[in-house]
């Protein structure tokens, strides 16, 4: 399943509410629903599934307003947040993912890692211990794990260094580094 596929799924699971969903490409918001018009509108270019299926978790429990926009404190933002993260979790989970993935997942769904983290871990210990284990991989050797996902590599592919150290855990103080040892190992120059 890619990005594309799971945003149809969650605009499916919005629309078996009754709710219409329309695509806006120059729509100033990710997403919003209205539950009283039974209309959700998004941004296809900027939404993800982590911000649908937080719009999703609003229809399901039938929240009608906001106090004001990213309004933070309000109950309802916090309780779609967490269930919009196990929304997706389970559907990561059945997909193949697991605990190791952690961080995949947030990337792939654009759930943010500290909320997700906190989430996932009260529901799985398994989580917790593994992301406090310390990872003994150096850097080289994640290196190579991470230059392995890429088909081919050229002058023209694109590197993403914090990708890298926040997919492994690398603490942000070791970039240059990652960015040197990514570089060498895929002997390409740094521009």
């Amino acid at each position: 399943m890619n990005k594309q596929d799971l945003i149809e799924l969650i605009v499916f699971n919005i629309q078996n509410y009754k709710i219409d969903v329309i695509e806006v490409a120059d729509f100033p918001a990710d997403a919003i629903t209205n539950n009283k018009r039974k209309i959700t509108v998004y941004n296809p270019e900027t939404i993800t599934p982590y911000k649908l299926a937080h719009e999703l978790m609003h229809i399901k429990n039938g929240d009608m307003h906001r106090f004001q926009d990213y309004d933070t404190l309000n109950p309802q933002e916090a309780k779609a947040n967490r269930e919009a993260i196990l929304f997706l979790w389970d559907i990561f989970e059945t997909q193949g993912g697991s605990h190791h993935d952690i961080s995949i997942f947030c990337e792939f769904t654009g759930c943010p890692f500290y909320l997700s983290y906190s989430i996932i871990s009260e529901i799985s210990n398994d989580v917790i211990e593994f992301l406090n284990e310390e990872d003994s991989r150096t850097i080289e050797e994640c290196a190579d794990e991470y230059l392995n996902d890429f088909d081919f590599i050229s002058d023209t592919t694109i590197i993403n260094i914090e990708s890298f150290l926040k997919r492994y855990g690398i603490n942000f103080n070791q970039f240059d580094k990652a960015r040197n040892i990514l570089f060498s190992k895929a002997n390409l120059k740094r521009v």
